[in-house]
């Protein structure tokens, strides 16, 4: 019980949070996403990682009256724009207004998403940055050590510019051996992760693994706090019944 406290009352004084849309999971994280924090979306293949973010961009710019950048590194940027229509009928309105704008480059580096937060701040004021997907940051190199330095430059990102950070991942397959697959922070392939990142939103949906099952709106994050020594974990469901193709 002592743990769960924590993980709520960390931002009681933060002022002004990101709310996510998502009632259970803006209780735990003090009200929403901080501006100043990185926070990592992770699952498997098919969890709904991007539809997850886009639904908290969405939520975000509408509810909150914000502005957000998002940096579309495996999708172009028609076929995000035709994903958040889908998702909310107020998105062409939000994309006309710019309070969402969407960045395609090929190849981006980590130079040039910092280069182009620090001026859509200065700007447009925006408040938050969601990078789809971390592995596609950068040209072909040796990954695992780029990571090392990718991550800490993101959070200094965050805190020097004041935006909320959001990226996905994808966990290790090896949560799809075990008799029960739901992830655990050992599934991350990188322990940077683990040093760098103030939350991690762990996605699992029981539905893609067994299709007998009733609940297949029924989505779990598993919600990391970090970096503490032993974490401080919190697992909630959330309902949520995404247009038809969104896992795929």
């Amino acid at each position: 019980m002592e743990k769960n406290n924590k993980i709520e009352i960390k931002h009681e004084i933060n002022i002004n949070p990101i709310i996510t849309g998502i009632r259970p999971l803006d209780h735990v994280l003090g009200g929403g996403i901080h501006r100043g924090e990185l926070t990592v979306v992770a699952g498997r293949p098919g969890m709904g990682k991007s539809a997850f973010m886009m639904e908290l961009m969405l939520n975000a710019c509408r509810e909150e009256g914000i502005k957000a950048t998002a940096f579309s590194l495996e999708m172009s940027r028609d076929r995000y724009k035709k994903r958040l229509m889908e998702l909310d009928d107020k998105a062409s309105e939000m994309l006309d207004q710019k309070k969402i704008t969407i960045d395609d480059t090929i190849e981006i580096t980590i130079d040039e998403i910092e280069r182009k937060c620090r001026e859509k701040k200065t700007m447009n004021g925006i408040s938050l940055v969601i990078i789809d997907y971390f592995y596609l940051i950068g040209r072909e190199q040796e990954f695992d050590m780029a990571c090392r330095g990718l991550l800490p430059r993101l959070k200094r990102l965050a805190k020097e510019i004041g935006v909320a950070i959001v990226l996905d991942i994808e966990l290790m397959k090896t949560c799809e051996y075990r008799e029960n697959p739901h992830p655990k922070l050992q599934d991350i392939r990188w322990e940077s992760f683990l040093r760098h990142t103030d939350y991690i939103l762990m996605l699992h949906r029981d539905s893609y693994y067994d299709s007998e099952i009733k609940d297949k709106d029924k989505l779990e994050i598993v919600i990391s706090e970090l970096p503490y020594t032993d974490f401080f974990t919190r697992t909630i469901d959330v309902c949520w019944p995404f247009p038809k193709g969104y896992f795929d």
